[in-house]
């Protein structure tokens, strides 16, 4: 249980260093306008689950 624990904390810290490149310019995301990780708020998510994006 607590290696679960610490590889999701390692996954969502990751994810959070992924959008934190994104919003300084160092990362791009190559979707569509129109892609559910463009809206508001769920732009962590796309760094959280890299797939199913447009």
């Amino acid at each position: 249980m607590k290696r679960l624990l610490v590889v999701t904390g390692l996954y969502l810290a990751m994810a959070a260093l992924g959008h934190a490149r994104e919003r300084t310019g160092s990362a791009t995301c190559g979707c569509q306008t129109d892609c559910w990780c463009k809206r508001p708020g769920l732009g962590l998510f796309r760094w959280v689950f890299p797939f199913a994006h447009r």
